[in-house]
């Protein structure tokens, strides 16, 4: 689960999440929630069809990124 507030949701973010899950498919399915704190909204969005695998740049994308917050949650 990726939780970011929407100011912080750019070209780049957008782009490198397309690209990166695109190019690492998978069984890991992945949630986005969209959190507007000041207005009290949530808006959550999951991958239905496709998932990824968990790599590397995604990992560091994460990490560098203070954010987002992100949940691991196992099945």
């Amino acid at each position: 689960t990726i939780e970011v507030q929407p100011q912080f949701i750019n070209q780049g973010f957008v782009g490198f999440m397309e690209q990166n899950i695109k190019a690492n498919p998978g069984k890991t399915a992945i949630k986005f929630n969209i959190v507007d704190v000041r207005n009290n909204y949530k808006v959550g969005m999951y991958s239905m069809e496709t998932g990824f695998t968990m790599n590397d740049d995604m990992a560091l994308f994460l990490n560098e990124n203070k954010d987002i917050e992100v949940n691991v949650v196992t099945v």
